[in-house]
Formats: C-alpha cells, structure tokens, sequence
C-alpha cells in the first residue's frame, strides 16, 4: 500500500512538471505572457514579457557580459508627453518592472520578410536617386559632425500597394560604401497592415551581414517597459482635423557612447557603440523624411501613398509634416540646422514643401509626400 501511494505522489510530481515546463516553454513564466485587447485587426498580436537580460541584444557577442544602462546620463529632450494612448496593449495589460515587452506577431513576420529582401537587395540607406525602385522624400544636412537628432512626425496610414511599404522617419548615419552604418526610427505601413506601427532599424554595414528592425537581431538594447517596438501607434492624423503626432530623439551618451532612442521624451532603449563602426564616435549625416517601394507593376508606378497620400503643398493638417527639425551638437545642445538640402527621387509622385510660415510650437517643419501613381505619376 505505501509502494502505491509512493507511485501516486511520483506521478502527481511528474504531472505538475510537466505542466510547469509547458508553460516555461510558452512564456507563462519567465516571460508573463501578455495578449494585448483582443479586436479584429490585431488578434494575431501578441506582447510578450521578457526578463531584460534575456532580451535578444545578449546574443550579440559584443555584450553578452554588458551591464544595461537603465537611464541616459546626459542628453535627451526631457520633455515627456503622455504616451499611454500610443499602444493599445499597455491599456489593459502592462509588463512589470526588469521586463521589456517584445511582439511576437506572425503577420507581421511574414510581412517583413519581404521589407527585408527588398531592403538588402536594394541597399535603402544610400542615395540612390536613379535606383527606380526605393524612392525617397528627405530632408538631409551632411556638412558638420553630429551626435544626435530629434524631430515631430505626425502619424498617417497611407495606402500600400501589394507586397510594398511606406514610411516617415528619421536617419542619423555616418561612413560610406560598406561601411555605412545607420540607425533609423520612425512609424511605417506593411503591405496587409490595418494600421501605422513604430518601428527602429539598425545596419552597420550597409544591410549586408548586419541590420534588422525593431528586436528580430542582437543589437538594441531596450530598457523600456511600456513601449513595444513593431507594435500598431494609434490613434492617427485626420485629414482637414485633428492632428497626432510622436517625436523622435536619437542621441549619443558622452559619458558611456550609448546611442539612446527616445519617443516623446520617454527612453526606449539605445545601441551601444561596441556594435557599431563609423557611428561609434559621432554622426556625419542626419535625414528625415518619407521612404516607399515602388515595384513598377506592370511597367508603371504604383499606388503606394507616402506621407497623408496627399501632396506636400496641400500643407497644414492635410499633408505629411515634420516638425522640430533639431541636430544634437557635442555639448548636447539641440540645434536648428542652416546648411540643407533636399532629396526628392521621384517629384512627380512625392515631392517636399518647406515650411516658411511660423507655426506655434513647430520650430523648423517641412511638409512631403504624394499619392503615388496618378495622371502626373504614371
């Protein structure tokens, strides 16, 4: 009778393990599993919590022994928004302290796989004017050094044809040919996607061995838990109303060389300059400004929007604006810029208007975007 009840406790042992490994293995502990509010459009999203030194940043064999930086020891906007009605997620679910939320969204895999071939194949992070495929709409400075940027975006949905994207962000890079290193920020549009998601990206060598968005690599370290990077923003600018908008600041630690991210004055996280090469000491160009992909269906441009899907001269509440336009110098002073210049690849489809009419609170603005295909796009 005791040999029995001894196989009875081992099996109840064995059952509960096995339970526990299950859900080990499916983020239920160690990882609390958080599904953001289920709807329509975003019912395969999924926000999981994972403890921050497991992140995928200490994968990279540069930091597997790196202790994180939690908050920037100098630098930054300092001003902070109210950030809370951003993601959708964190209004019913949240990630507890010593987490970072990271999607794990199968859609939006699938979808990227094809941003990514065609962001190696086509090396989106050179000026290539006559590329005939990546166009561009920027607002560039190249002529001094740089240790930071910062800029407003207001948030659109544009319409994306087939297996293409759209994009408003900001660039800070430095170096050339293959060693042209860059890291970007910004919101953009997948082909398939019902709505508008922030999003970081980061190569060092032009997209050749290095580079990925959000945290699909070793690389960025996010500190942040609230934030979801690839994750929807919401909610977004209304044509002739109310306009939304984040502000981006990417900038370098002088005290340590971390490149931190901030959204609306809120760290999210940083690049740590062992992984890096040009940009491990200062920038040499900094870009905002809209990104498409045009696949030339059937021998002509594509209805991909940029921006509002409205061109840039339609202005104010109506078309794609950047706004703050700012450098960070090395003593960390954010500066309005003088020397500029403007990248328009394709000014029958999207083109750039500068903003010369003072707006409260917008500092430096630009507006840029188009419609894309159309009787003056063909």
């Amino acid at each position: 009778m005791a040999s029995k009840d001894h196989q009875i406790k081992n099996g109840g042992w064995m059952f509960f393990l096995i339970i526990f490994i299950d859900m080990l293995s499916n983020g239920l502990i160690d990882g609390s599993k958080v599904s953001n509010p289920k709807t329509e459009e975003s019912e395969d999203d999924i926000i999981k919590c994972v403890d921050i030194y497991k992140q995928p940043a200490f994968s990279h064999p540069f930091l597997k022994n790196h202790t994180i930086q939690m908050k920037p020891s100098s630098g930054g906007l300092r001003e902070r928004k109210n950030t809370k009605l951003l993601q959708e997620w964190n209004k019913k679910a949240s990630c507890p302290e010593g987490t970072i939320p990271i999607l794990k969204s199968q859609k939006f895999s699938n979808e990227h796989k094809v941003a990514s071939v065609l962001s190696k194949r086509m090396q989106p992070h050179v000026f290539d004017v006559n590329s005939g495929a990546l166009e561009y709409c920027q607002f560039i400075i190249n002529s001094g050094t740089y240790f930071g940027a910062s800029g407003g975006f207001n948030i659109w949905h544009p319409t994306i044809y087939g297996e293409e994207f759209s994009s408003s962000q900001m660039w800070v890079q430095a170096g050339s040919g293959h060693d042209l290193n860059s890291l970007e920020a910004g919101w953009r549009v997948l082909s398939g996607e019902t709505k508008t998601s922030f999003f970081i990206y980061w190569t060092t060598d032009i997209d050749e061995k290095t580079g990925c968005y959000n945290l699909e690599c070793p690389g960025f370290v996010q500190t942040n838990n609230k934030i979801a990077l690839g994750y929807d923003i919401l909610p977004i600018s209304i044509y002739g109303g109310k306009q939304y908008d984040i502000e981006i600041t990417i900038f370098k630690d002088m005290k340590n060389g971390n490149w931190w991210l901030e959204m609306n004055g809120e760290a999210v996280g940083y690049w740590h300059p062992a992984i890096l090469t040009s940009l491990s000491k200062q920038a040499d160009t900094i870009s905002w400004g809209g990104k498409i992909y045009n696949s030339q269906t059937n021998g002509r441009h594509t209805s991909t929007q940029m921006g509002s899907g409205h061109p840039s001269n339609e202005g104010n509440g109506k078309a794609s604006m950047i706004y703050n336009v700012r450098y960070v110098d090395e003593l960390g002073g954010f500066i309005v810029p003088e020397d500029i210049k403007f990248l328009e690849s394709n000014p029958d489809c999207y083109n750039i208007t500068f903003g010369d009419t003072p707006l409260n609170d917008r500092g430096m603005y630009f507006y840029f975007g188009g419609p894309g295909f159309s009787k003056d796009c063909p």
